[in-house]
């Protein structure tokens, strides 16, 4: 019998699209974890349609730094005019690397005017997972932000200026959605010199440090 039902889970896990096995494998880990048993019991209340969670106060894992104004854009973004490798004393914005999940998953990109937006970013407090910073911040519509609005930023930052990024080494995340519509972690840092960016798959990235930096449209 229990082999029959393993079975089973393994041929459902095959059919569930990949954005959504980080959050099952964040809800596994809460299973094997020291408060297994309130993980498991408020999840019964869930499936049975009934309020869970009340009056659990959990801990936060974000700090609010500030905001920024992103100004309205009135041109087409186009990402391979911009996240481009140079590190030349001439270069816009000098950046020595980009990952092949990015250059394969957003140098395609092209993005069509916004109205100017308010970002606000957080530092991470702990070791944190994806789908835990996405939760937090109210969801994927009040996370995502524009491949222009992380190039504004950079763009203020060419040189590893001071500013609203982290020039010492460490990440600064935003989510952004590819050019099919799959929201990534798309990081950027200054390292010997110049910006390197990199893309990860959501729930594949595994922990982000603390004192990290978290960009987001909204709150």
């Amino acid at each position: 019998m229990a082999k029959d039902m393993l079975g089973a889970v393994l041929r459902k896990l095959l059919e569930i699209p990949t954005e959504m096995l980080g959050v099952i494998y964040d809800f596994l880990e809460k299973l094997s974890g020291s408060e297994k048993g309130e993980w498991l019991a408020e999840f019964k209340k869930f499936l049975r349609k009934e309020k869970c969670w009340m009056g659990i106060i959990t801990e936060t894992i974000l700090e609010f730094i500030g905001t920024i104004t992103i100004p309205a854009r009135t041109q087409r973004f186009v990402a391979k005019d911009h996240f481009i490798v140079d590190v030349s004393e001439g270069a816009g914005v000098k950046i020595s690397h980009l990952s092949d999940n990015f250059r394969n998953n957003f140098l395609g990109k092209i993005e069509e005017p916004t109205a100017e937006i308010i970002s606000q970013y957080h530092r991470s407090k702990k070791l944190s997972r994806d789908i835990q910073i996405i939760t937090e911040l109210g969801g994927e519509d009040k996370t995502e932000i524009t491949l222009a609005g992380m190039f504004f930023l950079m763009e203020k930052q060419p040189n590893g200026e001071d500013g609203d990024l982290l020039t010492d080494g460490y990440a600064n995340i935003f989510y952004v959605y590819d050019i099919t519509g799959v929201l990534w972690a798309v990081s950027c840092y200054w390292y010997g010199g110049s910006w390197r960016v990199n893309a990860y798959s959501i729930g594949a990235s595994g922990d982000w440090g603390a004192v990290y930096r978290v960009f987001s449209r909204n709150s």
